[in-house]
């Protein structure tokens, strides 16, 4: 398959995928692929069947196509290959293949091409580091660039005076190395660049993620159990993240060993759902090694990448995340969703995501023993797993949906249509 291969596959007009839908579908399509409206083009680095956060991605994109349809054709462009299975059947866009994120000579003239030929005016990056594109191409093309800054930050970290003021002189008065508009996932996310990456506040607004509370919902734990060949008495402690070194699982496996070790006589086991790239791959393996060495190594399971999260959330009794930075943590809003009690560290998104005390628990990011406590309060009461999960789920539902955040994003692109 070519480089670039526009309106490769059109919008698939399901019923999976989205947790409203009032409009009819047949129209709202048709009006979607009119040759005559102007282009939204999202950008993804990888291809279309790439697990369950390219899962989420390729969704919250369609339900944002399906807003704009008054006014714009929308592509999914994939990086990779576009293969037959892909990790979410587009509803409301197309999906085509280019490498938006190749700034190679050779790669800038079928970006060209594409462009053209598709009258694209906007394109959506999926997390493009500042300084990574080359901005004046897409400027001499007349396209405007949107930037979801999906990146994870130490909220901690403090910069030289010197870098700052160097930022501002480069960003605010000069806008180098500025997209036209950048959307941060979190107010932790926002505040964070307006204060070390120095972008101008006119440029940077906010769209909280939200998760299909339809898709992801409370399910049959014993039959999730079986299907996954878990024994159903066992209180499982599920992580679910990319194979990435900030989501710190090994320590999570320590925690975990330490709670089995204080409940001996509780039948408790931990399982990791997630994959890595690269030479993170290698990391997924130190990370089963160290389980294997365990007393009891079967009671720690890994799983491995998946498309499809609904029956682990349902297996679980508890959710755990030790991510030393994290942007938002879709994962969390997923268990929550699924009605999981959460206990996480206190990077950006879990500390907006989740409520203390009422549906989960935060701990200060390097305080294993509180991880640990908070931990065998659930185990010791599962009335309060069950209070916490069910509160969870309603906080998702007032607060994280994809229908919101797609309505919210949708209105930012609205006016570099005009």
């Amino acid at each position: 398959m070519s480089n670039i291969e526009p309106m490769t596959r059109q919008a698939n007009i399901g019923t999976q995928g989205a947790d409203r839908c009032t409009m009819d579908h047949s129209a709202k399509s048709e009006r979607a692929d009119t040759p005559s409206l102007p282009c939204v083009a999202f950008a993804f680095r990888f291809g279309n069947e790439d697990g369950f956060v390219q899962r989420f991605f390729a969704q919250h994109r369609d339900l944002v196509a399906r807003e704009l349809h008054d006014v714009a054709r929308c592509l999914l462009v994939f990086a990779g290959e576009l293969g037959p299975n892909p990790a979410f059947p587009s509803r409301w866009a197309a999906e085509a293949q280019a490498n938006f994120y190749d700034t190679s000579q050779e790669n800038k003239g079928r970006l060209k091409e594409f462009i053209e030929k598709n009258h694209i005016l906007v394109v959506v990056f999926q997390g493009a580091n500042l300084g990574e594109l080359d901005l004046k191409f897409f400027r001499r093309l007349n396209v405007k660039i949107i930037n979801t800054e999906d990146h994870s930050f130490d909220h901690a970290f403090v910069q030289p005076f010197s870098r700052t003021v160097i930022k501002f002189i480069l960003r605010r008065a000069l806008k180098q190395q500025v997209h036209d508009l950048h959307i941060a996932n979190t107010k932790g996310q926002y505040d964070f660049h307006l204060r070390v990456s120095q972008l101008p506040p006119q440029r940077l607004r906010t769209v909280r993620y939200g998760i299909d509370t339809a898709y992801y919902h409370p399910g049959d734990r014993r039959a999730a159990c079986q299907q996954l060949g878990l024994d159903p008495e066992t209180i499982w402690i599920m992580a679910a993240a990319q194979a990435r070194p900030e989501k710190r699982i090994d320590m999570l496996i320590n925690v975990v060993k330490r709670v089995k070790d204080a409940r001996p006589h509780t039948p408790i086991g931990f399982f990791f759902v997630g994959g890595g790239f690269g030479d993170f791959e290698r990391l997924l393996a130190q990370w089963q090694a160290l389980a294997e060495n365990l007393r009891s190594p079967s009671d720690y399971r890994f799983f491995g990448r998946q498309s499809d999260m609904r029956r682990f959330y349902h297996a679980a009794s508890i959710f755990i995340h030790g991510a030393f930075k994290e942007s938002f943590g879709l994962v969390l809003a997923e268990a929550m969703a699924s009605e999981l009690p959460i206990i996480a560290t206190q990077a950006h998104g879990p500390a907006e995501i989740i409520q203390h005390g009422s549906t989960g628990y935060l701990i200060e990011r390097d305080n294993w023993d509180a991880f640990v406590n908070a931990i065998l309060s659930y185990i010791d009461a599962p009335e309060l797993r069950r209070s916490h999960g069910e509160k969870g789920r309603q906080r998702c539902l007032a607060h994280y949906t994809s229908n919101r955040a797609a309505f919210e994003m949708a209105q930012f692109i609205r006016p570099f249509l005009s």
